[in-house]
């Protein structure tokens, strides 16, 4: 083998140069170093898991945001329309008291506008029997005593007023 230029001592200085290596390196290298990938895997696949884990947690947090988010909805929903009814109640129950009022009003003016006319009737009254006397003691006392003329002023009177009849 020295023709070949390979010396056998060395060859054998190396193969157990490479046993002793093989053997420090598989019992202090390659052991905790497989340890050491094993537990990187065994932490990944834990990773893996809580993330996952996570996922579905929030989705579950999601979907009862969600749930909650509808049920918010709804209760806004019905408060509107509860609010939107209690407003139409209050306007329907204003226009009943305002044309409640105005029919009051409208009553009271109607009874104003009566009293009025009434009044009014009676003044015209009194104004024509007031001028009907001055015209007779006008008139008649040219030509008439004062006893003749209080007892047809008195007759005129007394008639006239059973005679006349105004519609109110």
């Amino acid at each position: 083998m020295e023709n070949l230029g390979l010396d056998p001592k060395l060859i054998a200085a190396q193969i157990i140069n490479f046993v002793v290596f093989f053997i420090i390196f598989t019992k202090f290298m390659a052991k905790p170093f497989a340890e050491y990938v094993k537990k990187q895997k065994e932490t990944e696949k834990e990773r893996e898991l809580l993330t996952e884990g996570l996922r579905k947690r929030e989705a579950a947090i999601a979907e009862e945001k969600e749930a909650m988010l509808q049920k918010a909805r709804e209760e806004v929903n019905a408060m509107l329309a509860s609010a939107k009814e209690d407003g139409e109640k209050i306007i329907a129950d204003a226009r009943e008291r305002a044309q409640a009022e105005a029919d009051s009003i409208l009553a009271k003016a109607k009874a104003d506008i009566e009293q009025i006319k009434l009044d009014a009737q009676k003044d015209m009254q009194q104004r024509i029997v007031d001028m009907s006397l001055l015209l007779l003691n006008k008139g008649l006392s040219d030509y008439l005593t004062e006893d003749a003329r209080k007892s047809i002023t008195r007759y005129i009177l007394d008639n006239s007023a059973k005679a006349v009849k105004y519609e109110a």
